[in-house]
């Protein structure tokens, strides 16, 4: 049940109040009709030309009662009743010196409780209207405190937030954040990182990117701004004041969704571009210690190899059983050092020797692969299944190495049975994942974490063949594609070797849109 000051209960009462008014009225005119009709009297039409004006003054009043509570009690509500009581207020005038004029002139014997009950519902309706505009406007000042205090609350809402945002924008460590409009301009501006630059927060508010920072620096921000005004995120990098910045923007939205601002977000990124910079140096520098001291050892174990070969020749008759396994040991070795030797020589050139990344079919790939290593799949009577395999963003010559790694070490590990191998691909959002899974001996899920470490060993040279090599080489090839390799293996289960590769750049951009499309 509403509350007794509430709209609604306003609305039923003056509704009520108007309805009764006329219900009673009516009355009067229906009793004065009833008693000429009951005497039979000539008089009748006299009666109802008189009372005419309580008749329709009535039907008003029921009709209008009916229309109050139907009415909506807002602004135009107050409107519609303003308007109503002036018309009603003017009707009853006219409707009482109507009255009048009849009783006084054209009846023989006037009705006095007839005017006077005129009398009275005109006071009555007056009072009526009086009292409905001063509810009226009452309530109208009612809603303009009540909107007065709200937009109070609302203000101090929107101060509370103004100063959480400036507390926390005032403590972004290495970096500032501002807020623009889509002209752009920025305000609201804080961080650790204004310390360190020319200008201060309060300069950058109402600036522009050309006006705040200069030409250069708004030439490259600003497609990232006017990115962010079109719903986008965006990264780039710029220098400013002797410093590296990494400036993200980010779209700002309302309840809608629809985008009003944009959040600029400045990192001071230059320790980290130093640091990168001196890694890149250093590693650089490793490759070229490693080439030079892997290329340099060639020459000794050839000869080595050379002349073991040359004594084995001149004076095997003259050698025992013991050493010819000496020699055959010493041989052994060699050999095994200089296959280490390239395969870290192939280590170290994955960076600084690799083609440009271009679009690479890998069906193409894997059958060089397969011709390459017919001999050994056809000896070892291997089963090798190879699904439908992608386009991907590579190196040809390097794919092909982590192909040929992976399929040689399938066989290796097959155990006793022939080898069952199976090539397949699976897409995941804008890269490939490519798998080369066996149903060999398997890998003990405590050595899973060494086989990808160089030179690692999970067998001895007596067990298995091998150098420790293919597998960090894998690795890194993956890794310079952006990659991932990862290994999934239970000891007598199988192992099965994925690794993520880029997609084409063309079918990037086709699954995004396919995707988005699924979205909506």
């Amino acid at each position: 049940m509403p509350a007794i000051d509430s709209d609604r209960a306003r609305r039923y009462l003056s509704g009520g109040c108007v309805s009764g008014l006329g219900l009673l009225i009516l009355l009067v005119p229906l009793y004065d009709m009833w008693d000429d009709l009951r005497n039979l009297s000539w008089g009748l039409l006299w009666t109802l030309l008189e009372n005419s004006a309580l008749l329709v003054l009535a039907s008003g009043l029921v009709l209008a009662g009916v229309w109050i509570v139907r009415l909506d009690w807002e602004t135009e509500y107050v409107v519609t009743i303003a308007k109503w009581n002036l018309l009603v207020g003017g009707a009853i005038a006219v409707l009482f010196l109507w009255t009048v004029v009849i009783q006084l002139r054209v009846m023989e014997e006037p009705k006095p409780y007839v005017l006077a009950l005129n009398g009275v519902l005109f006071g009555v309706v007056a009072a009526f209207g009086i009292g409905v505009y001063n509810a009226s406007r009452r309530r109208y000042t009612d809603e303009l405190r009540e909107r007065e205090r709200e937009l109070q609350r609302m203000y101090d809402r929107v101060s509370e937030s103004e100063r959480r945002y400036r507390t926390l924008a005032e403590r972004f460590p290495d970096g500032i954040v501002a807020l623009f409009d889509d002209r752009p301009t920025f305000y609201l501006s804080a961080g650790e990182a204004f310390d360190r630059l020319p200008i201060d927060p309060a300069d950058l508010d109402g600036q522009t990117p050309s006006q705040a920072f200069g030409t250069e620096f708004a030439e490259t921000v600003e497609p990232s701004l006017q990115a962010a005004l079109a719903g986008d995120r965006e990264r780039t990098e710029v220098e400013y004041a002797s410093r590296h910045w990494l400036v993200r923007t980010i779209p700002v939205t309302d309840d809608r969704g629809e985008v009003f601002a944009g959040l600029l977000m400045c990192q001071d990124i230059t320790e980290l571009i130093t640091y990168q910079r001196r890694l890149e140096e250093s590693n650089e520098r490793l490759e070229q210690f490693a080439y030079a001291v892997s290329h340099d050892l060639q020459e000794p174990l050839r000869m080595v190899s050379s002349y073991l070969e040359l004594i084995e020749d001149r004076y095997g008759d003259e050698l025992d059983a013991d050493g010819e396994e000496f020699i055959d040991y010493a041989v052994d070795g060699a050999d095994r050092m200089r296959e280490m030797i390239e395969g870290l020589l192939e280590y170290s050139r994955v960076e600084t020797q690799g083609d440009s990344l271009a679009p690479v079919d890998l069906n193409a790939v894997l059958a060089d692969v397969c011709e390459d290593l017919q001999v050994k799949l056809d000896e070892w009577e291997t089963d090798l299944t190879v699904d439908d395999l992608p386009r991907v963003e590579g190196d040809a010559s390097q794919l092909r190495q982590v192909f040929q790694n992976l399929l040689e070490n399938a066989i290796e590990y097959s155990g006793d049975e022939p080898p069952r191998i199976r090539v397949s691909a699976e897409r995941a959002g804008e890269v490939w994942v490519i798998s080369v899974a066996d149903e060999g001996i398997g890998i003990d899920s405590d050595d899973v974490d060494r086989i990808f470490r160089i030179f690692e060993r999970l067998h001895t040279s007596e067990e298995r063949s091998g150098t420790g090599i293919g597998l960090a080489l894998c690795q890194r090839i993956v890794d310079r594609h952006g990659g991932e390799i990862w290994v999934d293996s239970e000891p007598g289960d199988g192992t099965t070797f994925s690794f993520t590769l880029p997609a084409v750049a063309d079918e990037r951009g086709a699954a995004g849109r396919e995707s988005r499309s699924d979205a909506d």
